[in-house]
């Protein structure tokens, strides 16, 4: 199926040339044309195929379908991998006999260029008076152009694939992706409620779990949840933190009676999966675990370490990486807000009768408590602190009186905490949470 659509862009490169891109959501991939002639955008077009082919295939075929013939050639074809162009350079030398450059365009998923390092070494694709002269080449293996105008037209190109792959799952659902599920896993039903989980902290910092809801294969923002851990703050242990977030979750639900998800999708791995496993077993609930891995877009069942590998259009994996994504996103968004208020807020606001200024000038004066302390220990302690905030010496005496409370709770925060560190620590948590109304789990961001 063709989409025609016209737009007014032009530059002052009279050369003709198409920029070619895709996207794919499972079987669905929209292939989007930009074509320049006279320095002017004179067409973009979506074409919609169905194929379950890699890109080394899907790519050069599709290529092979839209110039059947010489005439229709540009002198240059942009494209965004290199994957796959043997077969395509074959069929414009050898069977339609022109000429043309099949060139790659670097840019990253946001549309810009990578910085050096990613991209071929070859620079500029500005022919120089040396190339101008020499015989016309087919395809030149290796060549990635870094030019700007390039980069951004192939952005341009792939914005529109994407807007109409995305166009197509809303149209007609993912329910495909359900059912394939279904057989997968071998369930009973379609799994229409998915609930996804993911951990994010930095270093072991203001660690947050988040999770999120699907519902017949869409976002349910509704029901997303985030959970600030109490137990591996400043630890850096993802399988206790998923014991955490999975215990405060399905206690909760247990506690109020409410509905149970048809499958639970954890980011990671083998390791993850079974935490999250033990913290079901131990209330009792059969709701099925699948892990989506990174690395490698492996698939981990509960209790085996080897991994499932799916058709990289598979309908499934399209479902559960849409899912995986949206974990990794709400809990990073909401692990830099957090991150974002601990900077600015300063330890000395919580000194009485201290707020943003006076603790401004206090950290820039003495940088940390125990500094203060030390400095101020001293007999005129109070006068100095009196004379440095304008207060009158009993309010800087009732400051310094504070201040060794202050740096005991700043050093407490700095050890490990106690709490579910451990797979044997679950049941007993979730004994304790059965009978507990968890009101951290009402966070909610919609």
């Amino acid at each position: 199926q063709e989409l025609h659509g016209q737009n007014a862009v032009v530059d002052m490169d009279s050369e003709a040339r198409d920029y070619i891109a895709w996207a794919a959501e499972g079987v669905m991939v929209t292939f989007s044309v930009l074509r320049m002639r006279n320095g002017r955008l004179v067409s973009r077009d979506l074409y919609r195929v169905r194929s379950l082919k890699d890109e080394e295939e899907i790519l050069p075929e599709f290529l092979m379908a839209l110039y059947n013939r010489p005439e229709e050639v540009p002198p240059r074809i942009f494209v965004p991998t290199e994957q796959g162009l043997s077969l395509a350079e074959r069929w414009f030398s050898d069977v339609l006999g022109c000429e043309t450059r099949i060139e790659t365009v670097a840019i990253n998923d946001e549309g810009e260029i990578p910085r050096s390092g990613s991209a071929s070494t070859t620079g500029e694709t500005a022919e120089s008076p040396g190339e101008a002269a020499a015989p016309k080449q087919t395809y030149r293996s290796g060549r990635v152009t870094t030019e700007k105008r390039h980069a951004t037209a192939m952005a341009m190109a792939r914005f529109n694939a994407r807007e109409d792959a995305g166009r197509r799952l809303r149209e007609r659902g993912d329910f495909p992706a359900l059912e394939e599920l279904r057989s997968l896993l071998d369930l009973q039903q379609v799994p229409s409620r998915i609930e996804g989980f993911d951990i994010a902290h930095i270093g072991g910092r203001l660690p947050v779990a988040s999770l999120v809801s699907f519902y017949n294969g869409n976002p349910d923002r509704k029901n997303y949840r985030i959970f600030r851990l109490r137990t591996t703050d400043d630890v850096i242990d993802d399988f206790a933190s998923m014991r955490e977030a999975a215990t405060r979750r399905y206690t909760r639900l247990l506690n109020e009676q409410a509905e149970l998800p048809d499958l639970v999708v954890i980011d990671g791995g083998i390791g993850q999966v079974n935490a999250v496993k033990g913290v079901l077993d131990a209330l009792a609930l059969e709701i099925p675990i699948i892990g989506l891995a990174k690395r490698d877009e492996e698939l981990y069942l509960p209790g085996n370490s080897t991994p499932l590998s799916l058709p990289r259009r598979s309908d499934a994996l399209r479902l559960l990486q849409r899912v995986r994504d949206e974990t990794h996103r709400f809990a990073t968004t909401r692990n830099q807000r957090l991150r974002t208020r601990e900077n600015t807020r300063l330890l000395f606001e919580e000194l009485p009768g201290i707020g943003p200024k006076k603790a401004a000038l206090l950290l820039k004066t003495y940088g940390t408590v125990a500094i203060m302390i030390r400095k101020t220990s001293g007999a005129d302690g109070p006068d100095e602190i009196a004379s440095l905030l304008g207060l009158s010496r009993d309010r800087a005496e009732a400051i310094l009186a504070a201040l060794p409370a202050l740096a005991a709770q700043q050093d407490e925060r700095k050890k490990v905490r106690s709490g579910i560190t451990k797979k044997s620590d679950v049941t007993a948590m979730a004994s304790r949470a059965l009978g507990t109304d968890d009101a951290a789990g009402k966070e909610q961001q919609s």
